[in-house]
């Protein structure tokens, strides 16, 4: 792990500790941050910083307690933690935070490492306690992912 990693993980533990739902918080920023770095290695991207994006990407419902604004705010956020680090540079804060800003709009196509944090959240579920209803277009990027990492070929094979 990075210097840089480790650096991002002390901040996201510092905020998670005293989240109403630490264990719960905690779980989905490593597990979508594990996802991301997967994800971006598959397709080219740097990992690094799709981990970054995976973790930070709730920050804001984190330290605030609600999901309201959490994109916009949270963009916002974790600009200001990164730059407060000094081992980001601005293009990668750039990255990190247009992520985080662009993560729940998933019926909308963004740059490659957008695409990789909204697949990331969407599919970390999937392993672990996916929700009762699935929309169609969430359904789709699930198979999508699961087809680009060869898991499986036909939607059929897809268990929802």
């Amino acid at each position: 792990m990075t210097d840089r990693l480790s650096s991002v993980k002390i901040i996201l533990e510092e905020y998670a500790i005293n989240s109403s739902n630490v264990v719960k918080h905690s779980a989905h920023a490593y597990g979508v941050s594990a996802f991301a770095a997967l994800l971006a290695a598959r397709r080219g991207l740097d990992a690094e910083i799709a981990a970054v994006m995976g973790l930070l990407h709730d920050i804001y419902a984190i330290k605030a307690g609600t999901y309201e604004s959490h994109d916009t705010e949270g963009a916002k956020m974790a600009e200001e933690l990164l730059r407060g680090t000094a081992l980001f540079s601005d293009e990668e804060i750039g990255i990190v935070s247009q992520g985080i800003l662009l993560h729940d709009r998933r019926n909308e196509v963004h740059d490659p490492y957008d695409e990789v944090l909204k697949d990331a959240d969407i599919i970390y579920p999937y392993f672990t306690n996916l929700p009762a209803k699935i929309s169609p277009d969430v359904e789709q990027r699930i198979y999508g992912m699961l087809r680009d990492l060869g898991i499986c070929l036909r939607s059929e094979d897809v268990q929802f």
